[in-house]
């Protein structure tokens, strides 16, 4: 468990609130759950892309399956997969504005 208890949470707010600061970051929308939280942040230098990109990949960083299409609990497939199975970076850049 991350948080055990609501004084964990509070913790976890105050420090992330001061490195949203700090890095210039503004979080729109957040949820702390007992193992993990969900964050939607702001990011003025432009490497959003990225950071979606990453959201989808964790299965397959996590060992749960070898390639990011066989989890079918994220975006990963509305992104990338089209009929010919390749990455549709247009797609993919449209739905992480």
């Amino acid at each position: 468990m991350i948080f055990e208890s609501d004084d964990d949470r509070r913790a976890f707010l105050s420090v992330f609130d001061e490195v949203c600061e700090a890095f210039n970051r503004e979080c729109d929308a957040y949820c702390l759950m007992g193992n993990h939280y969900h964050l939607l942040i702001e990011t003025p230098d432009g490497n959003l892309p990225k950071l979606c990109r990453y959201i989808v990949l964790n299965p397959v960083r996590a060992s749960m399956v070898q390639s990011a299409v066989d989890w079918p609990w994220s975006a990963y497939f509305g992104l990338f997969v089209r009929q010919n199975a390749r990455p549709d970076p247009v797609l993919f850049l449209t739905f992480c504005r």
